[in-house]
């Protein structure tokens, strides 16, 4: 079949280095996309001072922060770390940005860009409750579910399937692995981050057609391909 492809950047997990974006977004991508933990941090979740503070620097960095987008739309998923929307705060400057937030979890919503199906969700399994966006398995699990239905093309989350480009001290998701490995979930690409240790790593299952690609602490580009119904072949 024949396919059409569009071009990405990735970043994600860059805790407030906007300098991994610098000269990382080539003026070519169709888009931008982002798997959370944007922001720096000034406390440990302390939710009142994070959000002034994320609030703050976003404002200040806007300028240098939307010269490495280059302009391009931008899709954005809120990582643990991340106590501001940064689609929402983007769309607040009129920049073109859509996304999935931890304050209002709509997982259940996709986003139709360029003829691609992207949907996903925000956050983290529970660790401790002091990070935005901390979820049981069991609320991570509906949202999986709910973004399962909606068959995108391309999955967008912060945090990682479990034991899929995921450290071993802390959860992944534990629906997300059983949905892909039982549930015939296969997207055909999954963005992450949240493990820093993959960061910059990409892996396929033996048998499944997903690509995983974890940016953590990176901005790559990737040329993603997908099978095109509307062409014929001759």
């Amino acid at each position: 079949m024949p396919t059409k492809t569009i071009k990405i950047a990735h970043f994600s997990d860059i805790h407030g280095h906007l300098e991994i974006l610098k000269d990382n977004i080539p003026d070519d991508v169709d888009l931008v996309v982002s798997t959370g933990d944007i922001c720096p941090n000034l406390t440990r979740g302390n939710i009142d001072v994070e959000q002034r503070f994320q609030t703050c620097w976003l404002d200040d960095n806007y300028d240098e922060f939307s010269e490495y987008l280059k302009g391009k739309p931008i899709i954005c998923v809120q990582g643990n770390h991340d106590f501001v929307c940064l689609a929402q705060f983007l769309r607040s400057k009129g920049y073109s940005a859509k996304g999935y937030s931890a304050k209002r979890v709509q997982s259940g919503v996709p986003i139709d860009i360029l003829g691609v199906r992207f949907a996903g969700f925000p956050g983290i399994p529970y660790i401790q409750g002091e990070w935005w966006g901390e979820f049981t398995q069991n609320e991570l699990a509906r949202f999986v579910h709910e973004t399962m239905d909606l068959k995108p093309d391309v999955l967008l989350t912060h945090a990682t399937p479990q034991g899929i480009l995921h450290e071993d001290f802390y959860d992944g998701i534990h629906a997300l692995t059983n949905a892909i490995l039982y549930g015939g979930f296969e997207p055909s690409y999954h963005l992450m981050g949240h493990s820093h240790a993959f960061g910059a790593q990409i892996c396929t299952l033996d048998g499944f057609k997903t690509r995983f690609i974890n940016g953590a602490c990176n901005c790559l580009v990737h040329e993603l391909a997908f099978p095109d119904p509307t062409e014929t072949i001759v």
